[in-house]
């Protein structure tokens, strides 16, 4: 009965944990079309071609994890 309890809690974990990196894909993909959608409108009133953009997203998830410590400092939550 514990081995089948316990069997079940790993199982959510896992598929709760896939569920959040679903989740943040979908995040990514919304915002690469957002950017791509305003580099089109900045290209077609520049009459800039050349203009690429690209989303280095782990550059990104690194940055946010090193200054992860930084970032929560600064936030400040007020009390009602």
């Amino acid at each position: 009965m514990k081995n089948k309890l316990l069997f079940g809690m790993v199982l959510l974990m896992a598929s709760s944990t896939s569920y959040a990196s679903v989740k943040d894909k979908k995040a990514m993909r919304n915002v690469d079309s957002n950017i791509l959608a305003e580099v089109s409108k900045v290209k077609s009133s520049c009459g800039n071609s050349a203009l690429d953009v690209t989303v280095d997203w782990d550059s990104y998830k690194n940055m946010i994890s090193s200054n992860g410590e930084k970032l929560n400092k600064g936030r400040c939550f007020l009390k009602v």
